[in-house]
């Protein structure tokens, strides 16, 4: 935007709307302009009749704390009122009353009662435009009846309410006594891990929490493993074939590559496990895996040797695996 300062009259450009001046000198003449300072004025104190200066037309005493106190004293004295004594329209006690108003009661508790006192005397004289205002006022709010049968009786009933199945209290207690006795009660069993008794209403139940139910998982998977072998060997042949597509190798050439592959990693580096040191149970590891980058399953520098532990946990935390899975 372009604009004229106001005190130099020259061309500038600015992206701001709110800007008049060309520089901040121009800012501060335009600022003296604007602030000039009041013209002192020479006045008495009301109270100790002392002069002092001051830029206000309103200032009447000056700065000590002594008149502005008495002046305070004073003027509360002119604006107080004389004290009444009142009756209570209630209690018929006796009570003084300071300043403006004209209250009836002496505290809180007789005011409430005045007022319920007053509510009462109003609905007695015009009791019966109450009574005809509540009549129409629940006619246009009450929906029609419904007639239903009531579940345990058999007897016909209105009601307003969608969800209601009996016709009284009575049939509702029966009702409830016969829902309850046909829920399942419970049944007490013993954990097939733990061993503890719990509480159950389904029969089918053999543990008594989420890690006893794992665990009872894994013992009964392993059991099933061993009495079908040869699902095992199935699932291996195709895993293996899988892989041993990228090499145009069978899937028992591409097993005999592997545990070579896993034999040399292990010798190069070293037989013990990369993390912990300790040389029990070493297992070679894909650093990249199987899955992603089947083309490297057989490449020397992409294994470490680890124990079974950290093996189980690497693929477990693998950042690799979880990135690819992520993308």
């Amino acid at each position: 935007m372009i604009k004229y300062c106001i005190i130099c009259n020259i061309k500038f450009i600015t992206k701001r709307i709110n800007k008049l001046s060309c520089s901040p000198e121009c800012a501060a003449k335009r600022k003296d302009n604007y602030f000039v300072p009041k013209e002192m004025m020479n006045k008495n104190c009301v109270v100790c009749n002392e002069k002092f200066k001051s830029n206000r037309k309103k200032d009447k005493l000056c700065t000590k704390k002594e008149c502005k106190l008495k002046w305070i004293s004073l003027t509360r004295k002119s604006r107080k009122l004389p004290s009444q004594t009142k009756i209570c329209v209630i209690c018929n006690n006796k009570y003084e009353r300071m300043g403006k108003g004209n209250p009836i009661t002496c505290s809180k508790e007789c005011s409430i009662k005045n007022e319920r006192l007053s509510c009462k005397k109003w609905i007695n004289k015009n009791i019966i435009s109450v009574k005809i205002n509540r009549k129409n006022f629940w006619q246009k709010i009450k929906p029609d009846p419904i007639i239903k049968n009531c579940i345990i009786c058999i007897k016909e009933y209105k009601s307003l309410r969608g969800n209601q199945i009996t016709c009284s209290p009575e049939c509702s207690e029966k009702n409830r006594l016969n829902y309850e006795s046909k829920r399942r009660p419970f049944i007490k069993i013993t954990c097939k891990i733990c061993k503890i008794i719990f509480e159950t209403k389904q029969s089918n139940s053999k543990c008594c929490s989420k890690k006893c139910l794992k665990e009872n998982r894994n013992i009964e998977s392993g059991k099933w493993h061993k009495a079908h072998p040869e699902v095992g060997l199935k699932s291996g042949i195709k895993h293996l074939t899988k892989y041993g597509l990228e090499f145009k190798l069978p899937a028992y050439q591409y097993q005999w590559a592997i545990n070579s592959w896993s034999k040399t990693v292990r010798k190069l580096v070293g037989e013990y496990c990369s993390i912990c040191g300790s040389d029990v149970g070493l297992n070679s590891h894909h650093i990249f895996p199987k899955a992603t980058h089947p083309k490297l399953s057989l490449n020397i520098n992409n294994g470490i040797p680890l124990c079974k532990e950290h093996h189980d946990e690497v693929h477990r935390l693998n950042p690799i695996r979880r990135q690819i899975i992520v993308a």
